[in-house]
C-alpha cells in the first residue's frame, strides 16, 4: 500500500501539468510565427528606416535658415593670439 502512493503520485502530477496546456490551432500557430519571427521584425524595422530615409530626403529639398551671434568683452591688457602683440 505505501509503495503505490509512491507510484501514483508522479501520475498525478504529471496529469495536473498537462492539463494547464492550451489548445492551439492554425491560426493561433501562424499569428505566433509571424508576431515572433526574426526575419519580419528585420523586415519592420528596414521599412521604417527606408521611410526615415525618404523623409529626411524630401526635408533636406527646402532650404536651411541658421541665425547664430558670437559676442566677446576684453578687459584691461591682452595679447593679441596672432601677432602675441599687446
Amino acid at each position: 500500500m505505501r509503495y503505490s502512493i509512491f507510484i501514483l503520485f508522479p501520475f498525478l502530477l504529471l496529469s495536473l501539468t498537462t492539463s494547464a496546456q492550451e489548445k492551439w490551432d492554425l491560426r493561433k500557430i501562424v499569428d505566433y510565427a509571424m508576431s515572433n519571427n526574426i526575419s519580419v521584425k528585420q523586415g519592420e524595422v528596414q521599412a521604417a528606416i527606408a521611410g526615415l530615409v525618404h523623409h529626411q530626403s524630401r526635408m533636406s529639398q527646402f532650404p536651411v535658415l541658421s541665425f547664430g551671434g558670437n559676442t566677446s568683452y576684453n578687459s584691461g591688457r591682452n595679447q593679441d593670439p596672432t601677432s602675441f602683440s599687446l
